[in-house]
């Protein structure tokens, strides 16, 4: 009865901790190929750089735009995270 009393109480500490979601446009990062630097938008991020998807309409990178002219992409193919410090953003 004491693990389920525990995992109700993780369960639901878990669910009231505030979630925030918002849409990252990165027009403010560089030109076609900058990195992404830590700290970008409250995050840490590792090997990705940033690319116009309307310059390569062809590519698929143009349907990633959500708004604005950038999208993020992992350098050249390789392993990529994005991480954060604390536990909401």
């Amino acid at each position: 009865m004491k693990k389920i009393a525990f995992l109700f109480a993780v369960s639901a500490a878990a669910l009231a901790a505030p979630v925030q979601a918002a849409v990252i446009n990165f027009d403010d990062v560089g030109g076609n190929g900058a990195a992404i630097s830590n700290g970008y938008n409250g995050l840490n991020w590792n090997n990705f750089n940033v690319l116009s998807g309307p310059s390569s309409p062809n590519s698929g990178y143009n349907a990633g735009v959500v708004s604005g002219e950038f999208v993020a992409f992992n350098s050249f193919g390789n392993p990529a995270s994005i991480t954060s410090s604390t536990a909401s953003i």
